[in-house]
Parts: C-alpha cells; structure tokens; sequence
C-alpha cells in the first residue's frame, strides 16, 4: 500500500504498469487475509454459540434478581427478627425450667453465701450456653469462680432436675449416681428434701456410698425404702432392706448373742461394742435433730459431737444438751426409763473393755428398749 500510494513516477506509461502488477499483488494478499478473517470469525462464534445458552439463562436469573433486590433489606430485616425473637421465644420457654432452679437451689444451699439471682441461655449454634448470675455476700460474682465443688454439684442437680421432669417428658423416673459427692453436710438435708420434692410425682432412685444422705432421710422422716447392696465372693450381689445405724447394730449384737460359733469369750466382748454403737447412733441421732431444728449450722453440731469423747458424754448431750453432765446421766435413765435399761447403758459402757458376765441376749432386748426411749427425746 504504502509503495503504491506514494510513488513519485515521472513516467505515467511506466506508472501504470507498476500500478497494474502490484495491484493485483494487493489483491492477492487482501484475498489472503479476507481468507483469514474470515476463519478467525467463524471461530469466534463457535465460541460464542457455545456460552449463549447459559449467558441467556443467567440474563434470565439476573433479571429476576434486579427486580427482587428491592426485597433483599427486607429479608435482612426479617432474619434479625427471628434471631430476636427467637431468642425471646427460648427465654420464654426457659424461663419456668429457670425459676425451678432457682428454688430448688434454695432449697439445696442451706447455709452457703452464693445466692442463685439468675439463669439464662446465651449464645447459638454450637457455643449455646448456661449463664449463672450469682451474687455472694449480696455482690455479683461469677458463678463458676466462686463455688467449692460441692456447690457446684448442688447446683448441676439444680438445673438438671427441672429439666428432667418436665411434663413433656415421657420418662416417669429419675436416676442419680452418687450426688452427695462433694457436698458439704448442710447439703445434704437440702437434697434429701429436693429427692422428696421430685419423688411426689416419679420414682427416684440414689446410688450413693456415702451414709449421710439416708442419715439425713431418715432424720427427716422422709418416706424412702433404703436398700444395701453388697458383693460377696464370686460376685454374688446381695440386696436387703438396709436398717437404720441404730437397729443395724441391735441386729449385728443379737445376732452375736445367739450364735454358738463365736467363742464366749469374745462375744463377752463384741456384743457389749455393738450394744455402745447402737447407743452412740441413737444419742448422734437425737443430738442432730434437735440442735438442726433450732437452727443450730451442721459444722457447730458435728463439732459438739466431736467433743463429746466418751459415751456418758454423748448420752448426757442427748438427754441434757450438753456434755458435762455425765455424773446425772444414769440416774435419769434409771429413774425414766427403767433400771434394766440403766444396767444395759453401763454394760455397753464397760463391757467392751472388761468384757459382760451377764446374759448376752437380755442386754442386746435392754439395749433395745434404752435406744428406743433415748430415740423419742426431743
């Protein structure tokens, strides 16, 4: 092009044969390059039929989407007020479960200084949540941080008891492995009282090792069948109706009185010791029931208890409140429950130590009957 277009030839003969011959070199190469394009074309639009459908399709969806993103502000909004409200809904629901909690951690906590004021449920999905709002001495705390392990055993009963005896609930019986664990003894009246609670409706059933719980059901005079289980050799397992300390110790010194196998003079011995325990039982007995009901804390009771180092001092806190009148104890178990009760109340003293020469059967009937008066005192 550019050699045609600007040549400067004098000779217009010469110009035209030039012109001539190299037109028909441009038409060639145009013919080429028309060949050319017009490949490249049909190329491009196989491409193009190829992507069509869809880009046709999604004009179609993109469409809709225009008209419909008007709507987009609303849905937002209606998401914020279903996580709103159905949050609400939930604290609605949960609000009863909630207050039950509260109650029964009343109940349990006796003495303890962490007040329960509050409990919701926080957080979704897989970070859902119980939120405890305590307040210890009337100042808000954190729940978790300020609670020994036997509060918060108690309080885990407390919400978990709600929770299982819902009226939805198909379950008709509730089952609690050892809950004593960890308690304080204040406690433990507070759960004897929560089981009686859940027992109006449903079957409870306490595993437990430790004794205070059915000492303290028993104390309490709350309706419950007690059972002992025990394992003997080649895992033969033994269930019967567990005595309560008193009479289980009435039962082990007959038991003794009457067998020919232990050697006398061991039974001399061994059934005077029961005979004290059964006294001992029955004096802790009365001692905690009375002071409890005054509103005297279990540490205080447990510790006058503990002072108390020989049986005449245990028996004069049960018949007088206080452990330093021994030397008035047997005369008033002479004079108000017999004079045989009087005698079995010092063999059981003495004969652990010296051995009993009298008759073995007739101390553990005497020791019965001075446990059974010592067991009405109020």
């Amino acid at each position: 092009w550019n050699a045609w277009l600007s040549s400067d030839d004098a000779d217009v003969k010469a110009a035209a044969v030039r012109i001539e011959k190299q037109a028909q070199e441009i038409n060639a190469l145009l013919a080429t390059a028309r060949d050319q394009a017009r490949a490249v074309v049909a190329t491009r639009d196989e491409a193009w039929g190829r992507v069509v459908p869809a880009l046709a399709a999604w004009l179609d969806e993109a469409a809709a989407a225009a008209a419909a993103s008007g709507r987009v502000g609303d849905i937002t909004h209606a998401e914020e007020w279903l996580k709103d409200t159905s949050g609400e809904i939930r604290g609605e629901r949960f609000a009863p479960v909630a207050e039950r909690a509260r109650r029964l951690w009343e109940l349990m906590r006796q003495q303890s200084n962490v007040e329960l004021e509050g409990l919701t449920l926080e957080g979704s999905g897989t970070q859902r949540r119980s939120e405890l709002r305590v307040e210890v001495d009337g100042k808000p705390a954190q729940g978790l941080g300020v609670m020994s392990q036997g509060e918060l055993h108690a309080i885990a009963l407390c919400l978990f008891v709600p929770r299982a005896t819902t009226a939805e609930s198909p379950f008709r019986f509730m089952v609690i492995d050892d809950p004593v664990q960890s308690m304080d003894p204040a406690r433990v009246d507070g759960l004897a009282r929560l089981l009686e609670s859940v027992a109006a409706d449903r079957q409870v059933v306490v595993f437990t090792h430790d004794d205070r719980l059915p000492e303290a059901v028993r104390r309490l005079e709350i309706t419950a069948t007690i059972l002992g289980v025990t394992r003997r050799e080649g895992s033969v397992v033994e269930v019967r109706v567990e005595a309560d300390p008193v009479m289980r110790a009435i039962a082990d010194a007959r038991a003794l009185a009457f067998t020919d196998e232990l050697p006398l003079e061991i039974a001399r011995r061994t059934v005077p010791g029961f005979c004290r325990l059964a006294i001992e039982a029955a004096c802790w007995e009365v001692v905690r029931r009375r002071r409890l009901l005054r509103g005297d804390s279990f540490v205080k009771v447990e510790e006058s208890i503990a002072e108390a180092k020989t049986l005449t001092q245990l028996a004069s806190l049960a018949l007088y409140d206080e452990k330093d009148r021994g030397t008035d104890v047997l005369p008033r178990i002479n004079r108000e429950f017999g004079t045989e009760q009087g005698d079995a109340f010092k063999a059981s003293n003495t004969g652990p130590h010296e051995g009993y020469t009298g008759d073995l059967k007739t101390l553990t009937q005497r020791t019965a009957a001075l446990t059974a008066q010592l067991r009405k005192l109020k």
